[in-house]
């Protein structure tokens, strides 16, 4: 009965595949995809499929789904046409989702039949802002980006998405005393841009990053690094070996 969490998959089936390998998900087991299935990586669509295959592996929205899933419904409903990159005054949303690497997305889900497209975006809207479990009696807050606008006494659900899968945290700060947070979004190979000097925290770019009561497990497999996973039971770290 163990607890895994993934997150920014970002197209890359086969290093998703190697991962669940590693893990050997079982069905008493659960997996959480903390957002960022689609875009930049190849096979998007393949690693929708294998999640929808396993009701143990719940997902989180993400920015990118955040930013594709209205587009991808005009797309399949005929009202909003792809041939090129288009300029910013034609439609902003497609524009802004383009520049954040859709392209295979778009291509490969406008390959599917119009019934696999149906399926995939109602499993979409289905996603969850976030999610608080207790492993082995430690509490867990699981989200895609961060708590934007942080307050102790702010409760989960009065955040914003926007606050949720776009904004980041400080690296080198806390979040809660007794409760940890575990994201992605931000690639571990880019948090010193965002940790000012003289933290004292370890960071090793493409590992799994562990602040204070903050763990990101963006490994950058979206830009071609690691795709990692965690085991909530034991922080134990897996790495996607293909």
């Amino acid at each position: 009965m163990a607890v895994y969490a993934v997150s920014d998959i970002h197209g890359q089936y086969e290093k998703f595949m190697d991962i669940l390998e590693q893990i050997d998900l079982k069905e008493t087991d659960t997996l959480y995809v903390l957002g960022d299935v689609i875009d930049r990586g190849p096979e998007p669509m393949k690693v929708f499929f294998e999640m929808m295959k396993h009701k143990n592996i719940i997902p989180l929205i993400g920015n990118h789904e955040l930013m594709g899933v209205g587009c991808m419904k005009r797309l399949h409903e005929g009202k909003l046409h792809y041939d090129g990159f288009p300029a910013m005054h034609e439609d902003l949303s497609l524009f802004e989702w383009l520049h954040n690497g859709a392209d295979p997305t778009i291509e490969t889900f406008m390959a599917l039949s119009a019934d696999d497209r149906e399926r995939i975006l109602s499993y979409m809207y289905e996603f969850r802002p976030f999610e608080e479990i207790n492993v082995g009696g430690r509490d867990f807050v699981l989200v895609h980006a961060g708590l934007g606008g942080f307050r102790p006494d702010k409760e989960l659900p009065d955040y914003s998405l926007m606050e949720l899968v776009w904004e980041r945290p400080d690296f080198a700060g806390k979040y809660y005393d007794d409760r940890t947070v575990i994201l992605g979004h931000t690639p571990t190979q880019y948090l010193h841009m965002f940790m000012k000097p003289g933290s004292g925290l370890t960071v090793v770019p493409g590992r799994i990053f562990h602040g204070r009561n903050l763990v990101n497990i963006d490994c950058g497999a979206g830009r071609g690094d690691n795709l990692a996973a965690i085991r909530l039971d034991d922080m134990k770290e897996y790495y996607s070996r293909v």
